[in-house]
């Protein structure tokens, strides 16, 4: 007898791609825009500018599979937090609005941008 394996439901899929140089350039100047929007822990051990776009389009597609985006709902950049080997935890109104499921994050570098792409299943 063959052994059924259920697959949680995908609640959510959100998407997001990031121009590197262009948001490496924005973290050049006054200060760098992703201690506002970054936890302490994202930043541990330095971030290079892949590491960066990682972290915004991996939020920009987390907020987005919660199917809140960023800034809609009290959801914002640091309720979201995407550690180095990318996994996801939530945090305020982001772990609210997705009770009852998870996040997987996968990432790819094609060129100069960076692609995000998060899959809010069903908690098993």
């Amino acid at each position: 007898m063959r052994e059924r394996r259920t697959r949680a439901r995908i609640l959510g899929v959100g998407v997001d791609v990031v121009d590197v140089a262009r948001l490496d350039r924005s973290r050049q100047g006054s200060g760098d825009v992703l201690e506002h929007v970054c936890r302490p822990e994202e930043l541990e051990g330095g971030v290079d500018a892949d590491r960066a776009a990682v972290l915004w389009s991996g939020k920009e597609a987390v907020a987005k599979s919660i199917g809140t985006g960023l800034w809609q709902s009290g959801v914002g950049w640091r309720d979201i937090c995407v550690a180095r080997n990318g996994s996801v935890s939530l945090y305020g109104q982001a772990a609210v609005h997705a009770t009852g499921s998870r996040v997987e994050l996968a990432f790819a570098r094609r060129g100069p941008v960076m692609m995000a792409v998060a899959l809010r299943r069903e908690s098993t």
